[in-house]
């Protein structure tokens, strides 16, 4: 897997590391999200502003550079979610959407090593080399 042209590409823009030849997020990005898909209870995020924190902190853990995001954009998040859409959605959002996606997330890594495993399988028995048509 380590060696396809196609799985190199994609991971400049993701941060995941290998470990002990297994596809896995950086630690400290792993925790966030664990905490994140626990729901708002454990994560503590009920709001925009409580959101774009920490989505601040996962750019940190990663040593990227802060200052790329839009410099209103944890303004933008607070807007929306708590003067935009009503109580009811935030919380929605917040309870069910962000804990989903970050359980998601958490899984990708195997769903990548997955997909790129099977990636040469066309058919029960046939294969395709990678890149190449038939």
């Amino acid at each position: 897997m380590e060696k396809r042209e196609d799985f190199r590409s994609m991971l400049q823009y993701l941060p995941l590391v290998f470990q002990s030849s297994s596809l896995v997020w950086p630690p400290s990005l792993e925790q966030e999200l664990q905490t994140m898909s626990t729901g708002p209870s454990e994560s503590m995020v009920i709001s925009g502003e409580a959101l774009a924190l920490r989505i601040t902190s996962m750019r940190r853990s990663l040593s990227l550079n802060v200052s790329y995001l839009a410099p209103y954009a944890s303004q933008g998040y607070a807007l929306f979610f708590d003067e935009k859409i009503s109580r009811e959605e935030s919380a929605k959002f917040f309870g069910e959407v962000v804990p989903a996606l970050c359980g998601l997330v958490i899984q990708m890594p195997s769903l990548l090593e997955m997909h790129y495993q099977k990636a040469d399988y066309v058919l029960d028995g046939v294969t395709a080399k990678a890149g190449k048509p038939d």
